[in-house]
């Protein structure tokens, strides 16, 4: 993997994330508690698409998005499959405003 080189383009529908993690992502204390409180059922993901190109075994997250309706997660950075290392950012713009 240290010499791969390519790209590759990831689409999905149907998924589900975990309740918790999206309204944790989204900085929302009220639906966070709720989501903790009662156990929500996992969130559905509208859709996830990502687009990686790899050169030298540095692949590049260029595009990466995933929409769940109430949260939508894009990340940029990058992983080293030589050294196994990863500088990643993800974040998360929530569709609705917080609540306290």
């Amino acid at each position: 993997m240290a010499s791969a080189d390519g790209g590759v383009v990831l689409l999905m529908t149907g998924g589900r994330l975990d309740a918790l993690l999206v309204e944790m992502a989204g900085l929302d204390a009220g639906q966070t508690f709720l989501s903790w409180a009662r156990g929500r059922d996992p969130i559905p993901i509208d859709c996830a698409y990502a687009d990686l190109q790899v050169r030298d075994g540095i692949t590049q997250l260029d595009t990466f998005l995933v929409d769940t309706g109430d949260t939508t997660f894009t990340a940029g950075g990058q992983v080293d499959l030589n050294t196994e290392r990863l500088d990643v950012s993800i974040i998360a713009h929530p569709t609705t405003p917080a609540s306290l």
